[in-house]
Order: structure tokens, then sequence, then C-alpha cells
């Protein structure tokens, strides 16, 4: 049988949702593709460093959830909220150690490609560093129900996202984007989730 208005309302509360990850996934497949732009070296070296990273945020997104299954409605938000971000930034730590001091050489033994890989650590981890508090913080702002707000942010980051990468040349370059999108999530989220 055909939806029912109901269903169909139901199904459509998580279209917000929806755009919030089109447009993280934007983002990254944005990086993705430039970096298979500019060599075939530096393609390997951005999948190396993606891959790795791409494991440490599923350590990081587990913040996200402790955020929307134990932020309180209302009242004593702000203890909750400042415990989440404690627990998201020794998430933080661990995966940014991960990427940073993980040797080149368990992936290729390339030395262009190890090159590369070396050359984008540092921002990689940076924005390993930032990923749990932002995706803590995003989750605390889904369980306040600010998807409209939400929706606004990545709508223009995705913007900015499709922008910015016009004037990207090379994977350091990339990857220092990457971690400046962390930073604006972080810097919007904060007030927004502590207001």
């Amino acid at each position: 049988r055909r939806p029912q208005r109901k269903e169909m309302n139901e199904l459509l509360a998580f279209g917000g949702f929806m755009i919030v990850l089109m447009c993280k996934q934007i983002t990254y497949n944005q990086a993705v593709a430039l970096a298979a732009r500019i060599s075939p070296e530096a393609s390997a070296a951005h999948q190396i460093v993606y891959a790795v990273s791409r494991f440490c945020y599923t350590l990081g997104d587990t913040t996200g959830a402790t955020a929307q299954a134990f932020l309180p409605p209302l009242v004593k938000r702000k203890p909750t909220i400042s415990k989440v971000c404690i627990m998201a930034c020794m998430v933080s730590l661990i995966a940014s150690s991960i990427l940073y001091f993980l040797p080149t050489a368990l992936f290729t033994t390339d030395p262009t490609i190890q090159a590369h890989v070396t050359s984008v650590k540092l921002y990689g981890a940076l924005g390993l560093l930032l990923h749990p508090v932002v995706v803590a913080l995003e989750g605390c702002l889904l369980a306040n129900n600010d998807i409209r707000w939400l929706v606004k942010n990545y709508l223009m980051t995705g913007l900015a996202s499709i922008l910015i990468c016009f004037f990207l040349r090379d994977l350091p370059s990339i990857w220092c984007y990457l971690f400046v999108y962390q930073l604006s999530r972080f810097l919007s989220f904060l007030p927004r989730a502590l207001r």
C-alpha cells in the first residue's frame, strides 16, 4: 500500500539530518577528488591518511552518540555537555596520536608516497584532535533538536567547501583545509551548544 501522510512525515523528519550527512560527504569527497588530480602518489598518500583518519573518526563518532543518548532534557545540560566534551578530548588525544605516530612504512615502501604522507600527518592529526569534540557538540545540538540550525550551518559549509577547493593545489593544502573545516565546525558548534 501507499504510505500514509503520517508515515511520510515521519520519514521526512530525517530529511534535515540527511542534508547534514550529504554536506559532510561533499567536503571529504572533494578532498579525495583533488588529491587524485595532483598525482598518483599524492592520491595514494591521501588514501593512506584518509583511511587511518576514517578509522579514528569512528572512535570520535561514539562521542556524538553518547551526547545524544545522555543529554538530559532542558535542565542541567551544561554539566553534561562538559562531561561529554571531556570524554571527547580523551578520545581526541588517542585518535590523533594513532595517526601522527603510526609509521608510514606500514602502508607503503615507496619513498615518494611516504614523503607525501609525512607532509600531511600533522594536519590530519590536528583535524582528529578536533573531530571527537566536534561530533560530541553536534550530538548535543541534535539532542537539543537544533536540526534546522545544523542544516543551515552545513549548507553554508558545503558551499564553502565547493568554492574553496578551487584554490587547493597540493596535498598539504587539502589536509590544512580539512583541519580548518573541523575548526570552523568547532567554533560554530561550541557557543550554540552552550547557549
